[in-house]
């Protein structure tokens, strides 16, 4: 009385899996009227989206730059000029905490070579500061030249390619 069943089976055993597929389909592999893909297209808008806004980050960063030196300021009562006014500012800064606001007062503790690495981390970090920035800089301006020149190459391309005549078959 018949096989195993076949195509119907199948879909039996899919259940229903098979029509909703067309519902979470992305449509990133599809192409415009240029036949560019749209999911480069979408990717080159986020880009330029994260570009244009780099201004308003670095002016975030550098508007916490500002605050974290005019604390360091505030804690000394004068602009530090030193490696030695960084490190007792270092030290105040363990002392008192977050209070900074309020008005230094400084706390006794006792030295322990926990807090001298804290210290050293937190005079380390606008070195680390400036070196991330120039490194950022640095990969901004290498993916814009890239892009460019990929640009460049596509364009310098494409006439070439429709210059060839078709192969017949």
């Amino acid at each position: 009385m018949g096989g195993k069943g076949g195509f119907g089976n199948m879909l039996r055993a899919q259940g229903g899996r098979m029509s909703a597929r067309g519902k979470h389909e992305s449509q990133d592999s599809y192409r415009d009227l240029d036949g560019r893909r749209l999911g480069s297209i979408n990717e080159a808008k986020l880009l330029a989206e994260y570009i244009a806004k780099a201004p308003e980050r670095q002016a975030a960063l550098d508007e916490a730059q500002k605050r974290k030196y005019a604390k360091l300021e505030k804690m000394l009562g004068r602009s530090p000029k030193s490696m030695a006014d960084f490190q007792e500012a270092a030290e105040k800064l363990d002392d008192a905490g977050d209070s900074l606001e309020t008005g230094p007062e400084p706390v006794e503790r006792p030295e322990s070579s926990q807090t001298a690495s804290k210290r050293k981390e937190r005079l380390d970090d606008h070195e680390y500061v400036e070196q991330s920035r120039e490194i950022v800089n640095n990969v901004r301006t290498a993916v814009a030249s890239a892009m460019k020149k990929r640009k460049g190459k596509k364009r310098a391309v494409a006439p070439s390619v429709a210059d060839q005549p078709e192969p017949v078959s």
